[in-house]
């Protein structure tokens, strides 16, 4: 038996992964498990693999893997997405939230899924998120700064980098998405 704590092992993981794109964290991951003569793991239903951007339908691979893992299918997209020939748009009229902050958190976490629909990374710039938040009536200036601090795990960045959605980001997202289809 191990006396590894696996949590703090993955935290460190997690951070020493984050700042890569989703490409190069699985070169580094499949590089880890050649050095440590793991090489025969195989992911258990996992896609064949696919380079960033190719797909099997009109999504980039990872979208596929995320729609099919979090249940969100064609349908629930269109009613929150126009997504044609590359170009995304958010059509939902209004987006869900009973406060100011909680419409503020979705409209990042909209603006995420955007981009990563657009290119297969939820890297996004605060400008784009701000835009959707005046759009959506939800933006309010003397308390954008402190909304931006209740992102916890959803949301990871800054302001001056640009923020990214986690693994836990797009599962908000997705159900945000599923949310969003359903209401008005």
């Amino acid at each position: 038996m191990s006396t590894v704590d696996i949590a703090d092992v993955t935290t460190k993981v997690y951070q020493l992964l984050k700042p890569l794109q989703s490409e190069e964290r699985d070169r580094v991951l499949r590089a880890a498990r050649a050095l440590l003569g793991d090489t025969q793991i195989a992911e258990p239903s996992a896609p064949p693999r696919k380079s960033m951007g190719e797909s099997t339908g009109s999504y980039p691979i990872q979208v596929e893997r995320w729609m099919s893992q979090n249940s969100i299918s064609r349908e629930h997209l269109e009613q929150v997405f126009d997504i044609n020939d590359g170009q995304v748009d958010i059509i939902v009229g209004a987006v869900i939230g009973e406060t100011k902050k909680q419409q503020t958190i979705n409209c990042y976490l909209l603006v995420g899924l955007k981009e990563f629909f657009r290119s297969g990374s939820a890297k996004f710039a605060d400008a784009d998120a701000i835009e959707l938040c005046q759009r959506m009536g939800c933006y309010d200036r003397s308390n954008h700064a402190t909304h931006r601090k209740s992102f916890g795990n959803q949301i990871s960045g800054s302001r001056e980098d640009g923020y990214t959605l986690p693994a836990p980001g797009l599962k908000a997202a997705a159900e945000l998405v599923r949310r969003s289809g359903t209401s008005g």
